[in-house]
């Protein structure tokens, strides 16, 4: 695997990491959990995964 895509990876990581501490705080700042906004969080989550498997595949697809 070239340090390219290691990098690519690697960044495309930080970046999830980045969206879900800000998805924590947004969630979090008035200091309540509704059951609207869980389900509302948990579908935007799925949709982030699949975009992001989307990304990873891309890169790794250059591999090949």
């Amino acid at each position: 695997m070239d340090i390219e895509v290691i990098a690519g990876l690697a960044v495309l990581g930080i970046g999830v990491a980045v969206w879900g501490v800000k998805k924590y705080q947004s969630l979090m700042a008035d200091g309540k959990l509704t059951l609207d906004e869980i389900i509302d969080t948990v579908d935007d989550v799925a949709d982030k995964a699949k975009e992001t498997k989307k990304e990873a595949d891309m890169l790794l697809a250059d591999v090949e």
